[in-house]
């Protein structure tokens, strides 16, 4: 009799250290997921910062780029203030397509009002420059045309 009240006694004990193990288990389970959820929170917030700056500086560069081309248009008289000149050799001309990569009108130096046939215009020359076959295997060369 004292055997079997001692075997329910261990019977008990395994129970209790089982339930107590699937509290612990659960209680780690929900805090590693709030960790989870802050770190998600936290990296949402770097993302929205760094396209908030990176927001910021394309419209800083891009008015910055308007003055100019304003200016160059006032001074040189030019009616079509829409197309920028594009830079003469192959390096820069990749290197400056490459930092214009999120706007389309920057990778082809055209102003944003710039018409249909100019950006076709300018497409086709960016294309003929910027082909594998004619870049002589610059190391950017594909990728900006890629852009």
């Amino acid at each position: 009799r004292r055997e079997a009240e001692r075997r329910q006694e261990a019977e008990r004990q395994r129970e209790a250290e089982l339930r107590r193990e699937a509290e612990r288990q659960q209680a780690a389970e929900r805090q590693q997921a709030a960790q989870s959820a802050e770190r998600k929170r936290c990296e949402a917030a770097a993302d929205q910062q760094r396209l908030f700056a990176e927001a910021q500086a394309r419209m800083n560069r891009g008015h910055g780029n308007r003055q100019a081309a304003q200016a160059t248009t006032n001074q040189a008289g030019r009616q079509d203030s829409a197309i920028l000149v594009l830079p003469s050799t192959l390096g820069a001309l990749i290197a400056s397509i490459e930092a214009a990569h999120a706007c389309p009108y920057r990778c082809l130096q055209l102003q944003p009002h710039a018409g249909r046939e100019q950006v076709r215009k300018r497409h086709r020359e960016l294309c003929l420059r910027l082909h594998p076959d004619k870049a002589c295997g610059h190391p950017g060369a594909a990728e900006a045309l890629l852009c």
